[in-house]
């Protein structure tokens, strides 16, 4: 039952996925405002849905960019900048992994 909501969902959360990522490279990049919180927000919400779909590692890589997301808004430097960018390629990498397992 699970493997076949991932193949029904999984299309759909991985475009998503996707552009919450590129959305996360353009806010280390260039931090305006609250973006870092707002994309806090975002990776909370993409961890969330991978719980729904049963994919654990990528609940806690998003989880991981979450949380630097949210340090980066406390504290614009380079070096939490580095962090988030750290984290969303981490999440990049692993979402293309199970992009692959299901193709």
């Amino acid at each position: 039952m699970l493997a076949d909501l991932q193949r029904k969902f999984f299309p759909r959360f991985a475009k998503s996925a996707k552009e919450r990522i590129a959305e996360g490279f353009r806010t280390a990049k260039n931090v305006e405002g609250d973006g870092a919180l707002h994309l806090a927000r975002h990776m909370h919400s993409l961890a969330g849905e991978a719980g729904l779909l049963g994919l654990g590692d990528l609940v806690v890589i998003a989880r991981a960019a979450e949380e630097a997301a949210t340090q980066l808004h406390a504290d614009v430097s380079a070096a939490r900048r580095d962090g988030l960018v750290a984290a969303l390629s981490e999440l990049e990498m692993a979402l293309g992994r199970f992009e692959s397992s299901f193709q």
